[in-house]
């Protein structure tokens, strides 16, 4: 079965979940995916069983979100003040879900 195009919100803080099954995804706001503009601050590292990601803060909402080192990669020359400004959507790899630009 493929993707059904949803990706799993925390409903207390809005965040996308990297990994619904951890958190219970019973307990997830499952949303469909969809494009947005905004500006993103580098929050931190993580590390979980087989991704390394990137925690970016959503400025004007506080909404957090996973971005794969594949996805960060490209902007590492754009990033001013620890900030990327863009056009950003959703994908699911394997069982993790990441935020990824507009191309």
């Amino acid at each position: 079965m493929g993707w059904d195009r949803k990706v799993p919100i925390d409903p207390r803080t809005g965040d996308l979940l990297h990994y619904a099954e951890g958190f219970g995804s019973r307990d997830a706001i499952w949303m469909d995916v969809y494009e947005f503009d905004a500006t993103l601050e580098f929050q931190g590292w993580e590390r979980g069983r087989s991704a390394v990601y990137a925690w970016m803060k959503d400025v004007g909402t506080g909404r957090r979100f996973p971005l794969s080192l594949h996805e960060l990669t490209p902007f590492m020359k754009t990033i001013s003040n620890g900030q990327i400004i863009g056009r950003w959507t959703f994908r699911k790899i394997g069982q993790n879900f990441f935020l990824i630009p507009v191309r």
